[in-house]
Parts: structure tokens; C-alpha cells; sequence
């Protein structure tokens, strides 16, 4: 392919939170911060001056230096992999082409050390089990006070510093100890008489202490007796000085890494001793001195233990394994939960509790195993503790949102005192991250400068101290999951470092996300502001950054189409006195009730759009609709007809219809001309009499696609508005709860595409009533959507195509498009669609189109078995062989299909 001539075969080297070393200066460590291929890589970037704020090209990275906070984008030719952190819990592999991965169940860390003042380094690497953060607290950390826990939302420190001593309060974690600052800060938060005493002098940070906190509470204790815990209030939000003493704080011990510049100190000073460090002393005054043991980090390296899905165990390198990049939502291991491949990558491992979905309804099961080369498992079923193999196409880790099943490593949990009323594996989610913290808190009277003044304050007055926080050692009603058992319970590390085992429904997932929170609210706010396409309803903005982007048929061709048929037919005369008649789209030319662009009042032209090609190389736009001779159809195959009454089952009957424009009812004229004489044979579109406002298309998968022979069904709505608005296309999808059976195609419904404004893509490809019309959205859906590797449709993925590890992951995704789609030949001869029940039965019974995709599954099948697995022949079908965890459920619907299908040949009346 020419694509592939000119991306020639790259892989991904580096990811984010590597640690790297620069080619030209190989002691000056960095960290990735941007990869050329993430999925966040399509957006635009504003322009800031940052020196990373520009698209990456294919190879390169945009890093930050550890030694002076610079940035730069470098090519992978300019920086060497240091060092590679992994927390328990992440999805790895050996390398990016191989299809098993495995699960990091442990970590271990050892760091190069130097003082933190002096600079002198201590001699050989320090196993990280010996140290810790030199920090009281920060934001994240957990608190407790009485039976609250919360989270640290900011600080005010007081900073020491050396040279002339001084002490000052700051708001946030800005300063380290051993740097240098002239410690200037301005008026509003410092006292003056402090900026007059300190000048600009360069001084050196000695020690850093917690002078104020505000801290957001998310849950009570949810082991109390409901009247007890309602008799609780919930704590202050800032504690100051010597209050700081009555909070106690949970250091998680579950992760044992950390960062080349951060901070750390020896956890027994007797070790430290025998290790070499030698505090530095600076003199307070005659009688005071403040002795410096902090350290820094010079240097990391990792091991880590890896649970493969085969059951094994095994200790490497870090840099040895690789994250699991590109997860595919049925990659044995995990489901995408809201930002595909972001913070929110769900997985399935040993221990994890799921639902498996089958012909029986959903089951409760807990995973023992995973094979993922044959993408089958083995669980337990809850309900009776028995074993069984399963396909993992068929196995629900998540469950629909805002519900989430069972519990990970890692996760912050509420241990109840009874059971928390869901039945297994739901885990109810509790906390609330309080409203204050939604905000910016900045100004006069914001909620930061009143913590600034407090630490002030505190830092004034002598009989106020210094704050430190205890330790939460004797909490036993929070913790957080350290193993999911084989047996389906939960051990849990309390904040004393004990564990303790529970079943699930005991539990209850503890909220802590303040940045998700804050971004649904964010979002939430902006949500239905005209003009801005970066704030959007939040699950619209999860659709358009992790679900695909959709091109759309080339507009200007089309345009010919309604420009000719202005020639053939005059418009309606248009009153521009009634708004009904001429709406406004954007910030376009109004728009005629026939779809011609109307001069505005100034009379300027209207000037055409130029062409965008398709993004996708490995797309090609179907052919642009023609005003030929309507085709000559089969008497049982009409491609276009209204009938009478619109069916019962159709997604938009109940919606209120409203009476119809001139303008409605003119462009639909034009839309019903062109439908009628420009259809593709394999497209049928059904309109109504008694609702003109709906309509219902049904689309036959290409050949040589996953989506070969099956049937896809779509309802569609016209606004009043329409055609200024796009229409609303609701998609029946019929996986039995098993996933989308492709990118742009919601379980829910939603259609996403450019077209129809359900997809921001770029101008020229948006609804215009000027330019588009419903025949091309159809046509977009046929040819741009139901293509041969649907994989690729996610954003940010054409720009992998060539890489080995796409490969894997298209052709993973390839094989699950096509097993739900058989799916959907069996449930449209089930339950027929209304007002095609003719037509499906003509075409898959008397055209022996089932028979077919019959014969084909049977073949399919009989290939993958005979074939060795994993053979990679090369073949230009789109599905060359299945996995075993494809032929489990197709062998499933085969039954259904030869069933239907012999009963349909079989005589009635037989006896």
C-alpha cells in the first residue's frame, strides 16, 4: 500500500512517565510527557509558547527535563530508555506483537541517593523498602479524623530557609528541599515586613512544614449503625498549626516506586547512619539548629512480578515489558470504561469478579484463567462454585455505567457493616467530592487566599507550631484491596499495614477522583453553548477524544446533485417574514426549504467548500449519488417506499410529531426524489405517510468485511428545523449486551459520525443544509463505517496503521465485529423489523443469502480448527481465521441459524 511506503513499519518505544536520558548529554534524565502516537495527539493544540504545544510527527516524543523543568519534542533517536514505572495492576506484555498480556501483581524498587544540601552521594543502590517521601502530607493523600476520611485538596507550608534564616507560608507544594529561590512571593499572601527582611537574595530551602490544609471529605464510616453515622457531622475543611496533629494519615504501602528529584529520607536513622548520611546542620540561632537528612533521588531501577493470563508468574525488568498500549475491548484482559485508553482502562485477571453474558441471561463469575491466544477463560460461577470455559467476547468486566463490577488492586474501599445491598459482582460507589473544590478558589475572597491567611497566621503566632499528621494505624473501616482471591473474596490492606479478607458485598468502592468530578462538571456547565466545540456534554466529549472519528462522503460532488435539480425545478417562493420557513445553520447562508444556499441581504455569493479528502488511507468514500433513472427493483425489493403507517417498533414513534414547514416538506421532496432514484442496491429506506418527520433505513454489510450479509437497521428523526438541523439516527443494536459491534456504533443507539454532528470533525464534513443531505448519510454509514478494519476508525489509530502492534489489535477487533454481527442476521429473522419483514425474509430465505452466511460461518470455522493457532497466512479476507473465543459463541448462533433456516423449509402443515 502507498500508506505503508511512506510510514514504513515504527513501533512505539517510549511511553508516557518513562524516564529517559538524552542521547547528547547522557547524565540530564527526562520524562515523557507526550507520545507520537496517543489518542490526544488529534486535537488541536492552542498556542502558549510552551515548546511542546505543536502535533508530534510519527517518532517523536515531547519530554521535561528532571534536572531544570525544560521541554522540548525530540525524535526516539535523541533519547535512551532509563527506567520504566509500573504500578500492580498494569497491563503489560513482553512485547507490543505478542497477544498475551499479563497483570504487574508487585513492584520493587531500588534508587541511587545523594543529599539533599551537599550533594555528597551515598555508594550503591538503597532498596526503597528503607525510605520514604520526605513530605507530612500533600495533595491525594488520604486523611482521617474520627470516623471521616477525606482527601488533601492544598496546603499552606512554611519554608525555612538557609543564608540569613527565615521562615515563610506559602500556598502549595512549590519549593524542595536543596533548591534555590530568592523566596519572593507577593504582597496579598506575604507579609511585607518578610519581602523587606528577604530582598531578592538566592537561598537555599532546608525544610518544608504543613502550616494549613484544606482537605475535602468523601465518606463517613459505613461499619456504624446508620443512626449513629447520621448523628456524625462532617469535619471542618481547614486545619492550621497545632490541629494538624489530630489527623491521622494512610501512607498506601502497595506501591514502592519513586521519581529521579524527589525528595526522600531514611525511615530509621540508625540505617541511615550505616548508610553513610551525613546530616547537614544550619544554626538557627544561639541555642536552635535544624539538622537536613533529606535525600534525593539520583536515580531508579525497577522489578516488577508479572501474572501472565496463563496463570504463570514471573519476576523482570522493567524496562524488559511494555505497556499494553493499544488494549482492545476484548482483549481477554480489559474493556475501555470512559477515555479509551486513558486513566480509565478496564481489565479482567485472576480473582476479578465479571458478568458472563451467554443464551442464559447474564451470571455472576469470577475469572480463574485466561488463555489469551485462544481468548477463552475459565470462571467460576458464583451461583454454585462450579468451573467453566468461556468465550471472553462474552464477559462484561465493567458493567453499565454508572454501576462497576467487583474491585481491583489498588482501588480505596468502605468495609460495611452489613451487607452493602448489591448482589455480586455490582460494588456500590460512595463518597462526595465536596463543591468547593469544583472551583478555582482564587480572589479576595476565594478559598486558597483564605488558607494562605491562615498559614500566615499560624506562622505568626508562637504558641501555634508546627502540624504534623499522625498515622492511621488503628482505622479498621477503610483499606485498600491488595489481592482478589481465586475464590471470589477480597483481601484488603488497613491503614496499620494488617490485612483483612471480605467478600464483595461487604465492600464499597471508595470515589476519590477529583479531577474526573471536576471535568463532568465542567463539561456539565458548558454543556449546549453555541460556538464552542471544546466544551461539550461530557459523554458526547468522551465520544469525540476515545470512540472514532468519522469522515464523511466528499460534499462537493453532491452539491452538483441539488445545484441540477434547481435547474429542473423552481423553489418555493420563500416568506422570510415566517422563521419557519428560513433558519439560519451556524454562521452559513440561509438556506432555501429545497437545500440551495439563499444570498443573505448583502448579497454576496456563496462561495463552495473545497473538497476534504478522507483522513483514512485505508478508506475509500463511496461513489457520489447520481440523479440517474430510478434502478429497477425486485417486487420484493424495493429500495425506497412510503408506506401508510410507520411500525410499532420504531425508535422515534413515540416522539411528538410537529407540523410540518413549507421548508420541511420542500426539502423532503427533494430528499424522497433523490432517495428514490440514487440508492445502492444494498441500502432500503422506508418513509411514512402518517410521520414524515421518520424514517428507516436498512443496510446490508459490505462484502469482505466483518459486517459481510448482515443487517444493519436505523431509525431516523427530522427536526422541524431539519434541514437547517442534522437528523437524529438511532441504531438498533442487537449484541446481547456484548459490546459495540463497531466504533461509531453505540449499544445505546448513538450513530457517530461527521455528518451527522455527533462527531466534531472538521467543517466541511458537518451537516450543511447546502451541502448534505440523507442519502449521504446513509451512503457514510455503508461505506465509512462498515469497512473491512473497523479497529482503525478509533481516533489517533490510522495513524498506527504498518505498526506491528495494530496488526494484532485490528484483527482481535475484526473477529469480534464479525461474530456479533452474525448475531444480528439471526435476531432480524427472529424478530423482523417493522415494515421490512418482506424484504428480510425474501432476501435471506428465497436469495439463499442465509444459507450463505450459513455455509460461510461452517467454513470459517472448519478453517481456524485446521489451521495451527496463532498461524498468520497472510490472506486478503477480512476475517482470514477465528480464535477459539470467537467459535464458542458463533457455534452458538450456527445452531440458531440452521435451526431458523430448516424450519422455514420445512412445510408447516408436516407432521
Amino acid at each position: 500500500m502507498a500508506t505503508q511506503a511512506a510510514n514504513p513499519v515504527l513501533t512505539a518505544t517510549f511511553f508516557r512517565d518513562d524516564t529517559v536520558a538524552l542521547v547528547a548529554r547522557p547524565t540530564e534524565y527526562a520524562i515523557v510527557v507526550r507520545c507520537w502516537y496517543d489518542t490526544m495527539e488529534d486535537i488541536p493544540l492552542p498556542d502558549t509558547g510552551d515548546p511542546l504545544d505543536r502535533q508530534l510527527e510519527r517518532g517523536e516524543y515531547g519530554i521535561t527535563s528532571f534536572t531544570n523543568g525544560q521541554r522540548a519534542i525530540l525524535k526516539e533517536s535523541d533519547i535512551l530508555l532509563k527506567d520504566r514505572a509500573f504500578r500492580p495492576g498494569d497491563v503489560v506484555k513482553q512485547n507490543l506483537t505478542d497477544v498475551m498480556s499479563g497483570i504487574v501483581t508487585g513492584t520493587h524498587c531500588e534508587v541511587m541517593l545523594e543529599h539533599a544540601i551537599t550533594k555528597q552521594p551515598l555508594q550503591g543502590w538503597v532498596d526503597v523498602q528503607y525510605v520514604e517521601l520526605d513530605t507530612e502530607v500533600a495533595p491525594g493523600d488520604y486523611v482521617i479524623y474520627g470516623n471521616w476520611i477525606g482527601t488533601t485538596f492544598e496546603e499552606t507550608t512554611c519554608v525555612t530557609s538557609a543564608g540569613k534564616p527565615s521562615r515563610i507560608a506559602e500556598p502549595g507544594a512549590h519549593f524542595l528541599i536543596g533548591e534555590k529561590t530568592t523566596l519572593m512571593l507577593s504582597q496579598e499572601i506575604l507579609d511585607p515586613r518578610y519581602l523587606a527582611f528577604l530582598g531578592n537574595q538566592e537561598r537555599v530551602v532546608i525544610a518544608i512544614k504543613p502550616m494549613a490544609v484544606a482537605i475535602s471529605w468523601l465518606a463517613i464510616n459505613q461499619s456504624l449503625p446508620p443512626a449513629q453515622a447520621a448523628s456524625i457531622p462532617r469535619p471542618k475543611r481547614n486545619w492550621t498549626g497545632r490541629e494538624l496533629n489530630e489527623l491521622q494519615r494512610f501512607v498506601s504501602t502497595n506501591y514502592d516506586s519513586h521519581r529521579i528529584m524527589e525528595r526522600v529520607r531514611f525511615k530509621d536513622l540508625e540505617v541511615a547512619r550505616r548508610r553513610g548520611v551525613r546530616p547537614a546542620v544550619f544554626p538557627i540561632n544561639r541555642n536552635t539548629s535544624i539538622s537536613v537528612d533529606t535525600l534525593i533521588v539520583a536515580d531508579t531501577r525497577m522489578t516488577v512480578t508479572v501474572l501472565w493470563q496463563d496463570g504463570t508468574s514471573s519476576l523482570h525488568l522493567s524496562t524488559n515489558l511494555v505497556p499494553h498500549a493499544n488494549i482492545d475491548e476484548y482483549d481477554c484482559w480489559c474493556v475501555s470504561r470512559l477515555l479509551c485508553h486513558s486513566e480509565s482502562d478496564w481489565y479482567t485477571r485472576p480473582g476479578d469478579q465479571v458478568m458472563y453474558k451467554d443464551e442464559d441471561g447474564p451470571q455472576a463469575v469470577v475469572v480463574q484463567k485466561a488463555f489469551p491466544t485462544h481468548r477463552i477463560m475459565e470462571v467460576m460461577l458464583s451461583k454454585d462454585g462450579t468451573i467453566q470455559t468461556v468465550s471472553a467476547l462474552e464477559v462484561d468486566p465493567q458493567g453499565p455505567l454508572p454501576s462497576i463490577y467487583g474491585v481491583r488492586q489498588g482501588d480505596m474501599v468502605l468495609i460495611n457493616l452489613e451487607n452493602n445491598g448489591e448482589a455480586p459482582p455490582i460494588v456500590p460507589r460512595l463518597g462526595e467530592i465536596e463543591p468547593w473544590t469544583k472551583t478555582a478558589g482564587d480572589g479576595k475572597n476565594g478559598w486558597r487566599t483564605e488558607l494562605a491567611k491562615l498559614g500566615l497566621q499560624a506562622l505568626n503566632r508562637p504558641d501555634s507550631g508546627d502540624g504534623s499528621l499522625g498515622r492511621a494505624n488503628m482505622v479498621e473501616w477503610v483499606g485498600e484491596v491488595i489481592t482478589n482471591r481465586l475464590d471470589g473474596r477480597i483481601e484488603v490492606m488497613l491503614p496499620s499495614g494488617n490485612t483483612v479478607i471480605h467478600p464483595l458485598n461487604k465492600l464499597s468502592l471508595l470515589i476519590d477522583d477529583v479531577d474526573e468530578m471536576q471535568l463532568g462538571d465542567w463539561f456539565e456547565a458548558e454543556e449546549g453553548e453555541e460556538g464552542d466545540d471544546e466544551m461539550m456534554d461530557i459523554e458526547e466529549a468522551r465520544s469525540d477524544w476515545s470512540e472514532g472519528s468519522w469522515e464523511t462522503v466528499d460534499h462537493a460532488e453532491h452539491d452538483k446533485d441539488w445545484a441540477a435539480e434547481d435547474e429542473e425545478e423552481e423553489p418555493p417562493v420563500i416568506d422570510i417574514s415566517q422563521p419557519d420557513d428560513v433558519e439560519m445553520n451556524g454562521g452559513e447562508e440561509p438556506v432555501a426549504p429545497g437545500g440551495f444556499a439563499q444570498p443573505s441581504l448583502e448579497r454576496r455569493p456563496v462561495v463552495e467548500p473545497t473538497p476534504t479528502p478522507p483522513r483514512s488511507a485505508a478508506v475509500s468514500p463511496p461513489p457520489p449519488p447520481t440523479l440517474a433513472e430510478a434502478p429497477a427493483d425486485s417486487p420484493n425489493w424495493e429500495r425506497f417506499v412510503i408506506q401508510e403507517q410507520c411500525p410499532p417498533d420504531h425508535f422515534f414513534a413515540n416522539k411528538e410529531s410537529a407540523v410540518p414547514g413549507k421548508a420541511f416538506l420542500g426539502r423532503l421532496q427533494k430528499e424522497y426524489k433523490v432517495l428514490q432514484s440514487s440508492l445502492p442496491e444494498t441500502i432500503l429506506v422506508r418513509a411514512y405517510e402518517d410521520r414524515t418527520d421518520l424514517l428507516r433505513c436498512l443496510i446490508l454489510g459490505p462484502d469482505n468485511t466483518p459486517y459481510e450479509d448482515a443487517p444493519f437497521v436505523i431509525d431516523w428523526y427530522l427536526e422541524p428545523t431539519f434541514p437547517q438541523t442534522p437528523p437524529l439516527a438511532h441504531f438498533h443494536s442487537w449484541t446481547n449486551g456484548n459490546g459495540r459491534v463497531n466504533p461509531n456504533l453505540y449499544e445505546e443507539g448513538k450513530v457517530c459520525l461527521s455528518i451527522l454532528n455527533t462527531w466534531s470533525g472538521d467543517r466541511s464534513e458537518s451537516w450543511s443544509a447546502a451541502r448534505s443531505s440523507l442519502l449521504q448519510a446513509f451512503v457514510s454509514i455503508q461505506g465509512l463505517v462498515l469497512v473491512k478494519e473497523p479497529w482503525y476508525c478509533e481516533p489517533a489509530y490510522e495513524k498506527l496503521r504498518g505498526t506491528a502492534e495494530a496488526e494484532v489489535s485490528s484483527r482481535l477487533y475484526s473477529e469480534k465485529a464479525y461474530v456479533l454481527s452474525r448475531g444480528f442476521v439471526r435476531h432480524a429473522l427472529e424478530q423482523l423489523p417493522g415494515g421490512l419483514e418482506a424484504e428480510v425474509q425474501w432476501h435471506y430465505y428465497d436469495k439463499g443469502v442465509l444459507a450463505k452466511v450459513i455455509r460461510d460461518v461452517i467454513d470459517l470455522i472448519a478453517k481456524s480448527v485446521s489451521e495451527p493457532e496463532g498461524s498468520t497466512a497472510p490472506s486478503d479476507r477480512a476475517i482470514p481465521r477465528l480464535t477459539m473465543g470467537g467459535i464458542l459463541p458463533l457455534r452458538r448462533t450456527l445452531t440458531k441459524l440452521q435451526a431458523i433456516l430448516d424450519a422455514r423449509t420445512t412445510p408447516a402443515d408436516a407432521t
